[in-house]
């Protein structure tokens, strides 16, 4: 058990065995699921350090699910390989003639390589919903932080932090109207971020789009200053942060 968590007091630790399998993962087991009924299965993941492994299992990070209709293995999508990551991961399946297997994966060999997961919950639906512990006061109204990805680019790099959501780390509410703030662009290398600078500095009208989170995309224009630079902690991944307002075209 670790001490980070997003319910509760504490997570669950996934530690390899550090012998040659990639194979590392968590079994959840779930009761009750009928045969021919969709659910979806989600869980909080967090990166307390980068894996250095040089063959991750190509699972890595991510909830995989077997045994749903026609045998079929489905996935999530993968949390970033960066410190600190920490994100809402969610598999939707029908279960089949057999009992589905849900895994949470670490995929790395390497005993270093620890991954922490929480809050698992399994829903007749097709969306993840928000963890009820039963533990939360009355009167206290908490949510998940959100990331928004999708940023429009040929490259690797991808991950977007959306100042108007609260960064990555909580969420804001706003009145209804035009924005104005600041763009946070994540890059794995220098050359990603400086395309995205060079982009914000010759281009008049931006669109900011993600086609999981429709209602947050918008066009803008650059309004102010735009920064590129190394995280402060670790200085392991560039920023590119740039004033921001919207516009109707």
């Amino acid at each position: 058990m670790t001490e980070w968590s997003t319910s509760g007091g504490a997570s669950v630790g996934l530690t390899p065995d550090g012998s040659a399998s990639r194979d590392s993962f968590l079994t959840v087991t779930f009761d009750g699921l009928a045969q021919g009924t969709t659910y979806t299965v989600s869980a909080d993941i967090q990166v307390p350090a980068a894996q250095t492994s040089t063959a991750l299992d190509a699972r890595a990070r991510r909830v995989v699910v077997y045994n749903a209709v026609e045998n079929a293995a489905l996935q999530s999508a993968a949390a970033l390989n960066i410190a600190g990551d920490t994100r809402r991961l969610a598999v939707t399946f029908t279960v089949g003639a057999n009992a589905p297997l849900i895994r949470l994966y670490n995929g790395s060999e390497l005993a270093a390589d620890v991954i922490r997961w929480d809050s698992v919950l399994i829903t007749e639906a097709q969306n993840d919903q928000t963890y009820f512990d039963g533990s939360s006061d009355a009167r206290t109204a908490a949510s998940n932080p959100i990331q928004v990805v999708g940023y429009e680019s040929n490259r690797e790099s991808k991950n977007v932090f959306h100042d108007v959501l609260g960064g990555g780390q909580d969420a804001a509410l706003s009145p209804a109207g035009l924005r104005t703030g600041t763009l946070t662009y994540k890059f794995l290398t220098e050359a990603d971020a400086y395309e995205c600078e060079l982009m914000h500095s010759g281009t008049g009208v931006l669109k900011f789009r993600d086609d999981h989170l429709t209602t947050i995309g918008m066009a803008y224009v650059p309004d102010g200053s735009i920064t590129r630079e190394l995280n402060v902690e670790g200085r392991v991944f560039w920023l590119v942060s740039v004033a921001f307002r919207e516009v109707i075209v």
